[in-house]
């Protein structure tokens, strides 16, 4: 008996039955429903611990936190006296030094003054040795007890120890504030979150006051030091004009034939340190007038105001 072999495949008149039909890919939504209706009261349960569990934590567990902002403008108009401003300076709106003022708005030496100003050392929602511990910080120190994982901590001398505490409380202030530049502008946002409406306000609108008390302290600082300066340069100048004074007295006697050129260029020597030394006289007189009105006053509106700053006198009125 001989068996034959061939390499071309059996296909059936009616071809190869490689899917099923296509009546049997369609969902059976009655089974769906009927699955579903079966099993009611278990997803009935489950949504219902899901609500009492989203109550939970959001009447009892989470707290509000509130949101405020302060504005604050820059004004880079200078008004000039005499030269002294070029001594002192000022803020020209550049982008780099926008960006400079953002940054001392978010300094820690002017948080560490807001925490000062306003004791948030005391206050526990900035300091956690303050607050009395929730149901999660008691569950994580039972499960430590009970895995021996519980270390004495170690004892810091009290100076140590305020530090690090201040230090913590000034980090938990800036992760609360948030300094924005809008765009194209000179228009500072200080934004402020806590658990208190007031205290974010409050917090907010220190910031911004301990922020131009301080551009009022450099810039009286600064008027010191020019006034200081001034004061050399014109002791200087005034040496300078006694030993020209000098070395003309003694050509003068020492020689019987004076050129008239050489005596015009001294006296033109002469007058422009006469003149120099009156330049500084006046602007001598100026710096020192101002710096005795900045330290007489005995409001920050009087130091502005004496200062002669507009700039400063806009910040104050806001």
């Amino acid at each position: 008996m001989t068996n034959i072999y061939s390499d071309r495949p059996l296909i059936s008149p009616k071809g190869p039955s490689l899917h099923p039909p296509a009546d049997d890919d369609r969902p059976n939504l009655g089974a769906l429903f009927g699955a579903l209706w079966r099993g009611k009261w278990l997803i009935t349960l489950a949504a219902i611990i899901a609500v009492i569990i989203g109550g939970y934590y959001a009447y009892v567990v989470a707290t509000p936190i509130y949101r405020s902002t302060t504005v604050v403008i820059l004004d880079t108009q200078q008004d000039r006296i005499v030269d002294l401003q070029s001594v002192v300076g000022g803020i020209s709106g550049e982008t780099s030094e926008v960006n400079s003022e953002v940054e001392v708005l978010r300094a820690r030496g002017l948080m560490g003054k807001v925490v000062d100003r306003l004791d948030l050392i005391d206050d526990p929602e900035f300091n956690g040795k303050l607050r009395s511990p929730g149901p999660l910080d008691v569950a994580k120190g039972s499960i430590r007890s009970v895995l021996g994982l519980a270390v004495g901590g170690v004892t810091l001398p009290d100076d140590q120890q305020a530090r690090r505490t201040r230090d913590a409380v000034v980090s938990g202030l800036l992760d609360r504030v948030r300094v924005r530049n809008k765009p194209l502008s000179l228009v500072f946002e200080i934004t402020v979150e806590t658990e208190s409406p007031e205290k974010s306000a409050l917090i907010a609108d220190t910031i911004a006051e301990l922020y131009i008390l301080n551009q009022v302290e450099v810039k009286f600082d600064a008027m010191e030091q020019a006034t200081t300066w001034l004061t050399g340069r014109v002791a200087e100048l005034r040496g300078q004009l006694e030993a020209a004074e000098l070395a003309a007295s003694s050509f003068s006697a020492s020689t019987d034939l004076v050129s008239p050129d050489a005596l015009q260029a001294l006296e033109r020597q002469l007058k422009d340190l006469r003149d120099r030394i009156d330049v500084g006289d006046e602007a001598q007189t100026v710096a020192a007038d101002l710096l005795i009105l900045m330290q007489s006053a005995e409001t920050r509106a009087d130091r502005a105001a004496a200062a002669g700053d507009f700039q400063l006198d806009r910040y104050l009125s806001r």
